[in-house]
């Protein structure tokens, strides 16, 4: 699964897609075979390969009329919470038109795109416009514990009700959002539990502690260790927003490894798939480990499995394997 997929239908596109490329140097170039050449990866079949990537939850950004993709994409339209960001835009640069994600961020991909192209996004979400921010889609570094509530809460602000703001975030401070002391409805920020209410917004700062970060070698495959204790008692939906932000890079099959009470008495390590991973099955004593994108399981006689990452370096093969 990519990063990011940019999808040109003919040749003239490429120059464009390539110019975007440049503030989305993460992106893979997709390109109508037999019409396109100077691309990553040629495809046969817009369609499928667009429905391929959307079901994967990789963004699209796709260089085409913006009806060709919605008629393409319109029969897997079944949960706003899971679609990951569509964008389409015009051939000669002019357009760059958000279809699909709102919750996952499409609006800034569209000003970022936009930016490079020296248009205006055409952005038509009412609260996004007046407000200059997403409650929806808080930026990285925060979750929204009650996205159920958010809909009537936002209609209510829309309608003219103001807010209280308990607790600190820039991003809302920032905003043009109505603020008061005194407002009836409210937004706070919290790293504790707190019992949702349609009149409250809740959002919790996500404090991740990054270890080390390795620079690539020469195969070019990044790593970093994360310091997090995955599950407490007090602390459950860390875990859950984790998968939740997982799942639009990863394949829902990726093996996950969790391994408790690793050198000490009950021991225990097990596989499992991470559309499966909840928060029941870790604790404070428990390491999750996460596989890439080439991870594979290997089936033992014994009935267990090893869990194989490839890294391939530019004159040898190694390998890492893990028992489960």
């Amino acid at each position: 699964m990519t990063q990011l997929a940019l999808v040109v239908l003919g040749q003239h596109s490429v120059p464009l897609a390539r110019h975007i490329m440049t503030v989305l140097p993460e992106a893979t170039l997709y390109g109508l075979a037999n019409r396109t050449a100077d691309v990553d990866v040629h495809f046969t079949n817009f369609g499928d390969t667009v429905r391929e990537l959307f079901s994967n939850s990789t963004p699209i950004i796709s260089i085409c009329a913006a009806g060709i993709l919605i008629r393409v994409l319109a029969p897997l339209l079944t949960d706003k919470w899971r679609e990951p960001p569509v964008l389409a835009v015009a051939e000669d640069g002019s357009a760059v038109v958000p279809l699909l994600g709102g919750l996952h961020g499409v609006n800034d991909l569209a000003r970022q795109v936009a930016e490079v192209l020296h248009v205006a996004p055409a952005i038509t979400t009412t609260g996004d416009i007046r407000f200059h921010t997403a409650l929806l889609s808080p930026p990285a570094g925060y979750h929204l514990a009650n996205p159920d509530h958010a809909k009537t809460f936002i209609a209510d602000v829309l309608a003219g009700a103001s807010v209280k703001l308990v607790g600190e975030a820039h991003w809302l401070r920032e905003s043009q959002l109505p603020m008061t002391s005194d407002g009836p409805l409210t937004i706070q920020i919290t790293e504790r539990a707190v019992t949702p209410r349609q009149d409250c917004l809740v959002y919790h700062p996500l404090t991740v502690a990054i270890g080390m970060c390795r620079k690539p070698g020469p195969e070019g495959n990044r790593e970093a260790a994360i310091n997090y204790n995955p599950v407490s008692k007090q602390r459950t939906w860390q875990l859950h927003k984790a998968r939740e932000i997982l799942l639009q890079w990863r394949s829902p099959l990726t093996p996950v490894i969790l391994a408790r009470n690793l050198g000490r008495p009950g021991q225990a390590v097990t596989v499992q798939r991470l559309d499966q991973l909840t928060p029941a099955d870790a604790d404070m004593r428990t390491i999750i480990l996460v596989g890439s994108s080439q991870t594979r399981l290997i089936q033992r006689d014994d009935g267990r499995h090893w869990v194989y990452t490839p890294r391939h370096y530019a004159e040898s093969q190694r390998a890492g394997r893990t028992s489960a």
